[in-house]
């Protein structure tokens, strides 16, 4: 989280860990970051100087592993098997947030994300806007 060992950023840092999740703050000065969130539980300072090209390379791009990780779970897992249109996260169903609590908004699917009236509605409008219906006989 940007701005995460200082003032409101440092405040959402703090409910993110209390919610249980792992925050890593991007820094420029990482010292100053390191020293305020060693009291914050699950917070990580990694190096980020917004004004060097490399560094915002460096530190977006995640390794192979990481980034292939939830998606060959998605691919190759049995507890998919007949399954269609789950969220995933962490190489798991994503579970339904709990609106109102400490993690909402942090981890999970969305209500609205799932519901399939909203995706019937979505894929009505998609369709009269575009002139493209893969399911109606042309």
């Amino acid at each position: 989280m940007t701005g995460g060992y200082s003032g409101l950023g440092l405040e959402k840092v703090r409910a993110m860990s209390a919610a249980g999740a792992h925050v890593v703050v991007p820094a420029r000065r990482r010292a100053d970051a390191a020293d305020v969130l060693a009291r914050v539980d699950r917070a990580e300072v990694d190096a980020l100087d917004l004004g060097d090209l490399d560094s915002a390379h460096a530190f977006a791009v995640q390794d192979a592993e990481q980034g292939a990780a939830t998606p060959v779970w998605a691919a190759t897992s049995p507890a998919l098997v007949g399954l269609g249109g789950v969220y995933c996260e962490d190489c798991d169903i994503a579970e339904p947030t709990d609106v109102g609590s400490a993690t909402a908004r942090i981890r999970g699917v969305d209500a609205h994300a799932i519901d399939p009236d909203a995706a019937a509605r979505l894929w009505t409008l998609s369709a009269q806007l575009t002139g493209v219906d893969a399911f109606t006989p042309a």
